[in-house]
């Protein structure tokens, strides 16, 4: 069980143990804070250190090399496999052709796995973490998407502009939809934006496809926030490192 998928964002990094695309044991850590690494690594795979195959998706080039570094300094050894767009250039994407290195590695995964899952139904993508992606499918076809801040990062802007606004709530509260304190107030106006907006994109999207509904999927380090306001087909962490997984070990009937 040494094949693990690396999801590196810009403020959190992701490691999944997989068995074959299955997700056995996940573990986070700060971009750029390593030091617990090597320890979560040894305390599932054993102090015996076998090679790793690291199935990778990036969009902090710099990151990447430290977290290579480090791992070296630790006396791991390791093969790199990183999400390349190169690899599937049969993907249609909705990006100018001179544009198309620009789309996030993390969401280049996830689209392809929609589009080998569900080639002949329509699919939205939600990743919500420092920023918030969507990325809208049809019939096997990106027509493009949107990328919005995420809650924690609104909230910290929030708070950067605002001198008697608090830097940390409770960001799940009480079901109520209104706040009832200042705290309260940020929490629930910061996540029922993100709410409602997803509700407008998914309520036009529908109105321009008079077809079946949309497959609905969720994934990213606080999409737990907006789990109980959907009726999503999949909302878990683990979905990014099976898309990750999945890019580079399709399934036999793909």
């Amino acid at each position: 069980m040494n094949q693990i998928c690396v999801d590196i964002g810009n403020t959190s990094t992701g490691f999944a143990f997989m068995d074959k695309e299955n997700v056995v044991a996940m573990f986070f850590c700060q971009t750029g804070d390593w030091g617990n690494v090597s320890k979560e690594l040894t305390g599932f795979l054993g102090r015996r250190r076998p090679l790793l195959n690291l199935y990778l998706s990036s969009v902090a080039p710099k990151a990447k090399v430290s977290l290579e570094k480090y791992l070296i300094t630790e006396g791991w050894k390791f093969s790199v496999f990183e999400v390349n767009l190169n690899d599937k250039k049969q993907i249609h994407l909705a990006y100018a052709e001179n544009d198309k290195s620009s789309l996030g590695t993390d969401r280049l995964s996830l689209i392809y796995k929609a589009m080998m899952n569900h080639p002949e139904r329509n699919v939205l993508i939600v990743d919500l973490g420092t920023t918030m992606t969507v990325d809208i499918i049809k019939k096997g076809e990106h027509l493009g998407g949107f990328i919005t801040l995420g809650v924690k990062a609104s909230l910290e802007a929030l708070s950067l502009k605002t001198e008697k606004l608090p830097a940390i709530v409770d960001l799940l509260g009480d079901d109520s939809f209104l706040g009832k304190s200042t705290q309260e107030c940020i929490a629930k106006g910061i996540v029922y934006e993100k709410v409602i907006f997803l509700q407008g994109v998914l309520n036009y999207i529908q109105d321009l496809s008079s077809e079946e509904p949309f497959v609905l999927w969720g994934t990213g380090g606080d999409i737990y926030l907006l789990q109980n306001d959907f009726e999503w087909d999949k909302c878990e962490k683990k979905l990014i490192f099976e898309a990750i997984y999945e890019w580079f070990c399709p399934k036999k009937n793909e």
